[in-house]
């Protein structure tokens, strides 16, 4: 289980997790069995017998060896074989089967060492005639080439590990003298027999398999077939129901998308998000872990992450919302559309800028910038005048925005008040008496009225 945390704002942002290399366990030389002796599927006489392999097999050793027991591949098959019945040899010239390259721009070289001459570059699922071994490389055979691969970077057929498996996941046996067969059914030979509690690991690639489905994801309704061969998927895939359960892939609509399948994951309300049952290959696995989001743009825009026995949690593989929403509107006073002029903003306190002056409203009182994504005080602020919520934007509830998305047509009110003073009189008499003071009579009438008219086009009159 591998959690980690996203320092951003709330929002759903879904992560993807790629194979960006795939390396099988790095070899240690060859060996060749000094006597019959039995192949097993763990470290010890009490695990189960794959084989028996005759004095004189040429075997691959790996180097995760230590101990009384080496681990070995046969046949593009791990198991272990006590060390006491092996002859060990750092370069060994033996026929090793087939091996596919995991991993992209693998190069050949023309001996087993980096410092020699590349003979090709070679991308994943390349397969080439494995012809020896030296040391940590592979002697192989490309379409007539004798070169050397390293051995993280070229996986025997068939080829698991205690490690895990890019498609594969751990079982146990369930029973006692439990077979192994070489094929799906009971007419194959045995290839062992194991106890309760025996570890194996299931691919999704064994010969023959029709179907493999994992019923431990965190999906409620379908169950994905994993079983392929090369990159060819049967794609068997189940729909789950309380009614039963229905094959689907009768048609291509019916089969789950790259990204579907993909490793993923979604942000929860602190950001946080967490990958779980991600395998490795081998030794180790490294993969990209990649933010998504329809709006948002992340710093960095991916990172990457290795997955090994050695770390199977990786943790603070964080991302940084670096996203700019832009919002844009008019400041007016209340109740009219007569615009602010030169009134500017802040952002949680910060003088909003461009270019290195601060952002005003226009003669008609238009604004626009930008506000980073997720929960921020945005304020007009003007020196002597007063605005509506004290010049913040709030939301129907009256919080603070959660930007995720581009805002326009907004409106700040300013509700600045002002004290008019004047007078209505007839006559010259009364108009030149000093204001202020009372001193003036009406001799106009009863109720007069005075109506002002905002300038421009105006919502309302001011009476």
């Amino acid at each position: 289980m591998a959690k980690r945390f996203l320092k951003t704002t709330v929002v759903s942002v879904i992560f993807a997790l790629t194979l960006a290399v795939s390396a099988s366990a790095a070899t240690a030389g060859g060996a060749t069995t000094t006597t019959a002796v039995n192949f097993r599927t763990g470290a010890g006489t009490n695990y189960g017998i794959i084989s028996t392999l005759p004095a004189g097999t040429h075997v691959v050793v790996s180097e995760r060896s230590s101990g009384n027991w080496a681990t070995v591949v046969y046949n593009g098959t791990v198991g272990y074989i006590s060390s006491d019945y092996l002859k060990r040899a750092n370069d060994m010239d033996a026929s090793f089967g087939t091996g596919t390259i995991c991993g992209s721009y693998v190069r050949m070289r023309s001996s087993a060492s980096t410092s020699s001459s590349i003979l090709g570059t070679y991308n994943s699922g390349t397969t080439m005639t494995v012809t020896g071994v030296s040391g940590a490389w592979y002697k192989v055979d490309y379409n007539g080439t004798d070169g050397y691969v390293y051995s993280n970077y070229l996986s025997l057929s068939g080829v698991t590990s205690s490690g895990g498996s890019a498609s594969g996941s751990n079982g146990s046996v369930k029973g006692s003298d439990v077979r192994m067969r070489s094929g799906p059914g009971t007419n194959y030979s045995i290839l062992g027999t194991y106890q309760n509690g025996t570890a194996l690991t299931v691919t999704g690639t064994e010969n023959g398999l029709t179907a493999y489905w994992r019923f431990n994801d965190p999906v409620t309704d379908e169950a994905y077939d994993i079983s392929h061969v090369g990159t060819n998927y049967n794609k068997n895939h189940l729909a789950l129901s309380e009614s039963g359960i229905t094959l689907k892939g009768e048609s291509a609509d019916d089969y789950p998308t790259d990204g579907q399948l993909a490793l993923r994951a979604t942000t929860d309300s602190g950001g946080n998000y967490q990958i779980s049952g991600v395998p490795y290959v081998g030794e180790e696995t490294t993969y990209t872990v990649t933010p998504s989001h329809p709006i948002l743009q992340f710093n960095p825009t991916s990172r990457n992450a290795v997955i090994s026995n050695k770390q199977p949690v990786v943790s603070d593989v964080k991302f940084t919302d670096n996203s700019a929403i832009v919002i844009q509107g008019y400041v007016f006073y209340e109740n009219s559309s007569v615009p602010v002029k030169d009134a500017t903003f802040s952002i949680d306190g910060q003088v909003v800028t461009a270019n290195g002056l601060p952002v005003k409203t226009a003669t008609d009182g238009k604004f626009s910038f930008s506000v980073p994504a997720g929960v921020h005080t945005v304020k007009v602020e003007k020196a002597n005048h007063t605005f509506k919520d004290d010049g913040r934007l709030l939301d129907s509830n009256g919080n603070n925005y959660n930007y995720q998305q581009p805002m326009s047509d907004i409106r700040f009110w300013d509700q600045t008040k002002v004290k008019l003073i004047g007078r209505v009189a007839g006559g010259t008499v009364e108009q030149n008496k000093p204001l202020g003071f009372s001193l003036s009579k009406n001799n106009l009438g009863d109720s007069p009225t005075l109506v002002l008219k905002l300038e421009g086009d105006a919502r309302r009159n001011l009476r």
